[in-house]
């Protein structure tokens, strides 16, 4: 909105027949008004740490990484939720999908997300993270060197309920002994991994 009103004002100073002898008053006047909205702008608009591509449903490594999470016959998750988050791009790094040698590592990951998915009985409404690359881990602020989303055995959980709530089940599944493995809080989703030992912290 800013660059077309601001565009408009050069298209009449163009032409200083249409304004006579106020065109600087004018001109001052918009050069305020562009001031004031574009600082509106950058206050209200959340600024966008990452973008997403779309899935190339084409790429040979897509179809098979697919049908690798499809013969796990997971009840909730779809492959689709899983592939999605490898296609995003944090400034000029986007993440890519796991070595093929990678790939089995996010097996249990997944079943326990999709037990937390049963327990909880809400919607799971994304998977934020699951494998990072090296170089897509550190443009992550706050992302550990050799995060475990490193090794494919991690995923960010937002699921249709508080965060308290997804811990509060994540930790009686440890218990049970279903998994083994990290449970990180934060604010806005639930980290889970199956690195083997079991971790807690908060983010």
């Amino acid at each position: 909105m800013v660059t077309s009103g601001l565009g408009a004002a050069g298209g009449y100073l163009a032409y200083p027949w249409l304004l006579g002898d106020r065109r600087a008053d004018l001109a001052s006047a918009l050069a305020r008004i562009g001031g004031r909205l574009r600082g509106r702008l950058e206050r209200d608009t959340p600024r966008v740490s990452s973008r997403s591509l779309p899935v190339d449903p084409t790429n040979p490594d897509v179809i098979a990484y697919g049908e690798m999470l499809g013969g796990l016959k997971l009840r909730y998750l779809k492959p689709i939720e899983v592939i999605r988050p490898h296609f995003r791009i944090r400034g000029t790094v986007a993440n890519t999908l796991p070595p093929r040698e990678l790939w089995p590592n996010i097996g249990e990951a997944l079943r326990v997300a999709d037990e937390l998915r049963h327990r909880l009985g809400v919607p799971l409404r994304s998977i934020i993270s699951a494998y990072r690359s090296p170089a897509y881990n550190a443009s992550c602020p706050g992302a550990a060197l050799f995060s475990r989303h490193t090794h494919n055995d991690a995923l960010d959980l937002v699921f249709d309920c508080e965060p308290e709530k997804v811990v509060a089940v994540a930790e009686a599944l440890r218990d049970q002994g279903v998994f083994i493995g990290g449970i990180g809080r934060y604010a806005t989703f639930t980290h889970i991994d199956t690195r083997g030992s079991s971790a807690d912290w908060e983010g």
